[in-house]
């Protein structure tokens, strides 16, 4: 049933998307210590938040400063999905079995949400599809579009419930890092799926992860994390039936319910995408791109306690000792393709590749010891580029229940020490096995 790959491709190329936005930002030239560049004074904040110790290596230290302002568009606009998170795509989008890796603290989008798992600790990926529409039997072509039409099923269709088994391929090879680091953790994905009227839909989407291996980036042992929250928007555009396209827009905020996404002073992302599907016969070709804006109380990410220990002294108290010096990305652009092909009605074989590009916040001139201020490098465009990749099998056991298996890999283009990062196999590339339920089809007749 190609239709209903498509539907959970695009579920999980939606989670893959909002997972994708709390990984790291590459850092692309070495900057100097934070003694030497020291942080402007800024208000203490206003909860405690979570360090991220991962991204501070991946980014170059710069004055905490505090972020523009301005007030956060609400999701009725049309704004573009943060992308990391990396990105949420959009509904009616093929079950991509893969979502980009994230850390388990963080999680999803939303923006993307916001940070990486520390060295040797894989991010968890988690899947959630989101239908359109309700799941027939019709294969490719206008039977496909007409199973993703708006109340082809019932208003719930597309709803997922995904329990996710995941390791990184890392833990296989002990040799790998200098110190051997396993990582294998369990992720419950929710992610409700509601089809309005006038081809209008409304998705959500949130995880909780947990490490059953030694955790080294969470704050109790055993601990379970939630990732970010994101909320879609979606209308199905244009239908074109003749040639079984279907185009999607969106608007999508993210709230900074995850850990990470609190330690890079996150208030809300928010974004638009569309997104293109074409079906024909047994195959599938899906195309994704989002643009979106994330609204930080900060430039920079910030610690739970000062990182100079005896800052009491100071005039100004521990308040510039806070920031972290790893600058947040303002902009994200995510543009994915992928494809599929459902031989048989209960096999499916999804491919994706995406291409991430952040924007960080421009750094300001830094004042030195000596007096006067030292102007950043003009060789600094503050643009990061990474890449996602992955591939997965889907059997359907069950009207309600799919199976996936699959292998992904998120990419920055450099790795913390400004070498290049190794494209398919680093510690990031994650192995998973899906179990995801599809609710409406329990009761469905």
């Amino acid at each position: 049933m190609l239709v209903s790959a498509i539907v959970r491709w695009i579920g999980a190329a939606t989670v893959a998307i909002a997972l994708l936005q709390t990984l790291p930002v590459a850092a692309d030239e070495p900057t100097p210590a934070p003694a030497a560049n020291p942080p402007a004074i800024r208000p203490p904040p206003a909860v405690p938040t979570a360090a991220d110790p991962t991204a501070a290596a991946l980014e170059a230290p710069a004055p905490a400063v505090p972020a523009p302002a301005a007030a956060v568009p609400t999701p009725a606009a049309a704004v573009p999905t943060p992308a990391a998170a990396v990105p949420t795509p959009a509904a009616a989008t093929p079950t991509a079995g893969s979502a980009a890796p994230t850390p388990a603290d963080s999680d999803p989008v939303g923006a993307v949400s916001t940070a990486a798992a520390p060295a040797g600790t894989a991010p968890v990926a988690a899947v959630s599809q989101t239908a359109t529409a309700s799941t027939a039997p019709a294969k490719g072509g206008s039977g496909a579009l007409a199973a993703l039409a708006p109340g082809a099923g019932s208003p719930f269709a597309g709803s997922t419930l995904t329990l996710r088994n995941t390791a990184t391929t890392v833990s296989l090879n002990k040799d790998f890092d200098p110190t051997y680091n396993p990582y294998y953790a369990l992720q419950l994905t929710l992610g409700p799926n509601v089809n309005l009227p006038g081809g209008l839909y409304v998705r959500a989407n949130a995880s909780v992860t947990r490490e059953l291996t030694q955790e080294d980036d969470t704050t109790y042992r055993g601990e379970s994390v939630w990732s970010d929250t994101n909320a879609t928007l979606g209308w199905r555009a244009v239908k074109l039936p003749s040639i079984g396209a279907m185009l999607n827009l969106e608007a999508i905020v993210t709230l900074p319910t995850s850990k990470a996404a609190q330690a890079r002073t996150l208030t809300a992302a928010t974004g638009i995408g569309a997104t293109l599907i074409v079906a024909q016969g047994d195959f599938y070709l899906l195309a994704i791109s989002r643009v979106a804006h994330n609204w930080h109380r900060f430039t920079t990410g910030e610690l739970e306690k000062p990182w100079l220990g005896d800052c009491q002294s100071f005039a100004g108290g521990c308040d510039p000792f806070v920031g972290t010096g790893v600058r947040n990305p303002q902009w994200r652009f995510l543009n994915l393709v992928g494809g599929g092909w459902s031989p048989v009605a209960w096999l499916g074989i999804n491919a994706q590749f995406a291409v991430i590009d952040n924007l960080l916040y421009p750094l300001r001139d830094s004042p030195i010891a000596s007096g006067g201020t030292l102007a950043p490098s003009v060789t600094n465009t503050n643009l990061r580029g990474s890449f996602y990749y992955g591939i997965s099998t889907e059997l359907r056991v069950h009207k309600a229940l799919t199976v996936l298996v699959g292998v992904d890999t998120f990419n920055p283009q450099l790795a913390p020490n400004s070498t290049y990062q190794r494209a398919v196999f680093n510690r990031f590339s994650t192995l998973y096995i899906d179990l995801q339920v599809a609710p409406d089809q329990l009761w469905a007749k």
